[in-house]
């Protein structure tokens, strides 16, 4: 009976280290994938037992005791590391997308809740008036390697670098929000393609204002547009299809827009 809950708990936490924020994160891909690792052996390990037995040539060749122990040895390892760094980034100063002043992040923009309910409010009256509402995500590119390679320090600057460059790039009328340390998403009333000529300047921007004057390094994004006229007035609904666009974005690999259900893409 242990082999079959042992490899179920497995799965579920490696699928709950790729959800939220955590899909983002090195170390949360890396629990994620010894998880499922040993999700996988003691999916194996359960039916060669009930099929061939403990005594058999496979079951003893290759999911023993001592198979086992050595695999979760090494599962013990890498995971202690790998939390252990999670824990610490998690102690040691909250993410900019986490640090709030007032309603605000911590880079002057409307944090989670905040923007959740405004965004969602904008949403029931543009409905009732038939305004079209356009959404563009703009997720920083491999900001946990930045935050690994260069230090946390420098990851928060390319944040606020980042947010300002939306700030100033987005329409004076938009909404936008921060909810989350990497990702910032405004939401428009729009007549035609608007978003898509907004993601393209601040595409633009972050490729023409560099976080580290001295060394030169800039960030890079992938952007994620959806509208009303698709997705619908529901915000679970748009927010999914957000999400969507942005990892297709991210997929193809960065720097990229992605429109709808990554329908179309275009790159610098």
């Amino acid at each position: 009976m242990l082999f079959p809950l042992v490899a179920v708990f497995g799965g579920l936490a490696g699928v709950e280290c790729l959800r939220g924020r955590l899909r983002r994160n090195l170390n949360a891909r890396i629990v994620a994938g010894s998880m499922i690792i040993l999700a996988a052996f003691y999916a194996a390990r359960t039916v060669v037992f009930a099929v061939s037995g403990p005594t058999s040539d496979l079951f003893v060749d290759y999911f023993s005791g001592q198979a086992a122990t050595l695999l979760i040895i090494m599962f013990v390892v890498v995971n202690t590391i790998s939390i252990s760094i999670l824990q610490a980034e998690r102690t040691d100063t909250q993410a900019l997308g986490d640090r709030t002043v007032g309603v605000n992040s911590v880079v002057g923009l409307l944090s989670a809740s905040p923007f959740a309910q405004q965004w969602e409010d904008w949403l029931e009256r543009a409905e009732f008036n038939g305004d079209r509402l356009e959404m563009v995500a703009v997720d920083i590119d491999s900001l946990p390697e930045m935050n690994t390679a260069l230090g946390r320090d420098f990851g928060d600057d390319a944040i606020t670098s980042v947010a300002q460059i939306v700030r100033h790039h987005a329409p004076t009328c938009t909404l936008i929000g921060h909810p989350g340390a990497g990702r910032f998403v405004i939401v428009m009333v729009v007549t035609g393609d608007e978003a898509r000529s907004v993601a393209s300047d601040v595409r633009d921007a972050l490729v023409d204002e560099p976080i580290d004057q001295s060394r030169g390094i800039r960030a890079t994004a992938s952007f994620g547009v959806v509208d009303t006229d698709v997705f619908g007035y529901d915000l679970a609904t748009l927010s999914a299809a957000l999400d969507s666009a942005t990892l297709a974005a991210r997929s193809a690999g960065g720097n990229h827009i992605v429109v709808g259900r990554a329908v179309t893409a275009t790159s610098r």
